[in-house]
């Protein structure tokens, strides 16, 4: 009895615990690549002359004297059986002749071995570096996609192709920083056992995405003024807490500042804080320190009889209010103040004084509510011309031009917003203001009763 054996490695992700040996030839394995196989081995067995016969036996002397074959399946055409790892079956190859019939017994021995795990689609973030390249940490991404590696070896490739052939591997010493053009997309992890823990065959090649991610709105505030008083401002932090980052670096002209999470700004120019990211790369950003002058903070000046009222931008960020730059409030409001021209300071959160701004409040009086609350509830006019009253006169009016009061400046203001003795309606009444029949200024004031 000859016997000729055939070897296969099978690479399943779990081990199989029965076998199916189809006679369709299009399902694997099925009898015509069991030939197919075993003639690619030992070519002199030409299927022109040979005939493998459609029955699968447990031993080798079954299959010899044609006994004890597993059932066969009539139903779905197939053999199923039980099988160990590795499978052991046999077949039963017979000459096609009529006299000297000679009759050669297959071994087939199917070794399964589990596939090593992949993770297709893995995305791999790295950092942008310039314009024209990123980086990313492969070793980095390895950590990730398997925390142990004690079975496998590893080895990354640009191309699927090259990750079947083995060709152009990736150099170990890149893995870490791995530098690509940024229109490089995806690279490729092959992945096989360690000689030392199997002889199998198998691998897994699955590919990576290669992606970019902006860490800027990680530091919302990237410019900042400053005006002699030093501050701390803080590195990017993810409140999110999905990217980690450490070991930050900051830099003013070249000169390293802090290793520390915060910084302490001293200097106008442009400030680099680096640092590392838990995706594995470096990155860093810029932040553009101008000198602080005070413009920006207030947005409006408003005036009553015996009010001045500041309107900040952001009252958040000034801390006090001030007429000499000596003695601080902090309320945005100067009361019993009749000046013409008004002059204030200010300081922001970081201690930093700005002033004196100095305003002509002389126009800025220009609404009344007559409501006995005893605040506006008369108009009069801040201006030079009340030093000079007894030589200038006044006529106020309606949109319809109609004239509701005139006369002197010492007789007419402060006016209580009536006509004939009774209010006017809420709106938008003018004035004109007359020396020697001259008229030298005319507005318009806003009346509201309620």
């Amino acid at each position: 009895m000859k016997i000729e054996k055939v070897v296969k490695y099978e690479c399943v992700s779990s081990l199989p615990l029965t076998l199916t040996i189809f006679e369709d030839p299009r399902s694997n394995p099925s009898y015509r690549t069991l030939m197919n196989d075993f003639v690619n081995e030992y070519p002199e067995y030409d299927p022109i002359y040979w005939t493998m016969a459609n029955y699968v036996y447990p031993t080798a002397d079954d299959a010899y004297n044609n006994a004890n074959a597993y059932p066969r399946d009539r139903v779905a055409r197939s053999v199923s059986f039980d099988i160990s790892n590795p499978a052991n079956f046999f077949l039963r190859l017979e000459e096609n002749v009529f006299e000297n019939q000679r009759i050669v017994i297959i071994h087939f021995q199917y070794n399964y071995s589990i596939q090593p795990s992949g993770r297709n689609n893995f995305e791999v973030i790295g950092c942008e570096i310039d314009n024209e390249n990123n980086v990313y940490n492969l070793d980095k991404a390895l950590f990730d996609i398997y925390s142990f590696n004690h079975y496998y070896e590893f080895s990354f490739y640009q191309s699927h192709q090259d990750a079947i052939l083995e060709r152009n591997p990736i150099p170990d010493f890149d893995w870490e920083n791995y530098t690509v053009s940024n229109t490089v997309n995806s690279v490729y992890l092959k992945v096989k056992y360690l000689p030392s823990y199997s002889d199998s065959p198998c691998s897994s090649i699955f590919k990576l995405l290669l992606n970019t991610k902006e860490f800027d709105s990680y530091l919302p505030d990237k410019s900042y003024t400053f005006c002699g008083v030093p501050f701390k401002i803080n590195g990017p932090f993810d409140l999110n807490n999905v990217y980690q980052f450490s070991n930050f670096e900051w830099y003013h002209d070249g000169v390293l500042k802090s290793n520390n999470f915060n910084v302490n700004i001293d200097a106008i120019g442009e400030w680099v804080v680096y640092f590392d990211i838990s995706t594995g790369c470096r990155s860093f950003l810029t932040i553009n320190v101008t000198e602080e002058n005070g413009e920006g903070y207030i947005k409006n000046i408003r005036s009553s009889m015996s009010q001045i009222i500041i309107e900040p931008n952001n009252a958040n960020l000034i801390s006090g209010y001030s007429l000499d730059g000596i003695i601080w409030q902090e309320s945005n409001v100067f009361n019993n103040s009749t000046d013409l021209i008004f002059s204030f300071y200010f300081k922001n959160n970081q201690g930093c004084v700005f002033g004196p701004f100095s305003y002509d409040v002389s126009n800025f009086f220009t609404f009344i509510s007559p409501n006995s609350d005893g605040f506006n509830d008369k108009w009069d006019i801040r201006s030079n011309l009340k030093l000079e009253e007894n030589d200038y006169s006044i006529q106020i009016f309606d949109r319809k031009g109609k004239i509701l009061t005139e006369g002197k400046l010492k007789d007419i203001l402060p006016w209580d917003g009536k006509y004939n003795n009774r209010k006017l309606a809420s709106g938008t009444y003018w004035y004109r203001i007359f020396k020697d029949s001259v008229e030298v200024k005319i507005g318009s004031l806003v009346i509201k009763n309620h």
